[in-house]
This record gives structure tokens, sequence and C-alpha cells, in this order.
């Protein structure tokens, strides 16, 4: 029960006529099953109000809370906080993703879409990715693993060898790349 988690009647009835009312409770005892302090539960739960009065005044329902954390985020990051009142902040924005996590996994919400790997989203690094596994033994375990290291560095190492001679270079010509980053 939420009034178990918040000492402020006033926080408990903003929260509970918010767009998260109906899961309200749950996600409050949700926290406590997962080690939640006390303390940080109380500030998740006054920082959850906060989003939550932002939604009900820009008219988000429970329907369009996904929606509603992604316009609270774009507005956050556009025009900032205005210090000393009230209003979402950060700690709101980190109480509305725990509260979308939360509904993700008792499935209330669809799931999130799994963004695109770098190599699916750019050609050019789709063929590096492919070269690697194909033409020098590189495991296509590794590959996936660390795609944001390899994609970059490895990138410009294969453009530079490929620049200074693509028959003749060995592998002292860029180990100097590598090693001055």
């Amino acid at each position: 029960m939420l009034e178990d988690h918040l000492k402020s009647a006033t926080t408990c009835r903003r929260l509970r006529s918010g767009p998260a009312g109906g899961h309200i409770d749950d996600f409050a005892d949700w926290l406590q099953d997962r080690g939640s302090p006390p303390n940080s539960r109380s500030l998740t739960l006054r920082s959850m109000a906060a989003w939550t009065d932002w939604l009900t005044e820009k008219s988000f329902t429970a329907v369009d809370l996904v929606a509603g954390y992604e316009a609270c985020r774009t507005e956050l990051s556009e025009h900032g906080r205005v210090r000393y009142q009230r209003g979402p902040n950060v700690n709101s924005m980190a109480a509305a993703q725990a509260l979308i996590r939360f509904l993700r996994e008792r499935g209330v919400l669809a799931a999130a879409e799994q963004p695109m790997a770098p190599h699916e989203r750019w050609p050019l690094l789709k063929r590096f990715r492919d070269w690697m596994i194909e033409r020098q033994g590189v495991a296509a375990v590794t590959m996936e693993g660390s795609s944001a290291t390899w994609s970059i560095s490895s990138l410009v190492v294969e453009l530079i060898r490929r620049a200074i001679a693509p028959r003749r270079c060995e592998t002292s010509c860029y180990d100097g790349v590598l090693a001055t980053r």
C-alpha cells in the first residue's frame, strides 16, 4: 500500500489521481521487493508525483505513459527545469523509467523495441564487419560483443590501411595509429 511508503497524504492523493494511479500501489511494493531502501522509495514516489502531475497537465493518460515520458524528457532537455518550482526533474525521469520497466515486466506495456545494431544501420559498417569475419578470421561474436568500440577505431584503421597501400601494407604501417589513441 502506498501509505506504507509515503508519509504525505497529499503526495499519495496526487499519485492516485494521476495517469499511473491504477498501478502505483503495486509499483511501490515492487520497489520494496527489489530492495530499494525507504528513503530511496520515498524520493522515487515523490518524484513520480511531479512527473504524473506534468502528464496530467499535458493531457497524457495511462495509455500514453511511454509517449509522455518521451515528451517530458524532450521538454526538459530543451527548456531545463525552473529551480525551486514543482515539476519534473532528473529524479522524476528516473522514477518514470522505473515505472515503465515495472509495467513492461507485468505485461501492461509492450516491450521496448531493440535498437538496430550499428552494422545493420550503416551498410559500410556491415561490409567492414563481414570483411573482418571472412578475410581476417575474427569471430562473429567478437564483432557483435563490442560493436560500439570496434566500429569506429577498426574502420579508421582499415580506411588508413587501404589508403596507404592495400597490397603492400603490413601491420606495422598502422600500429602507430592505434598506439597514439
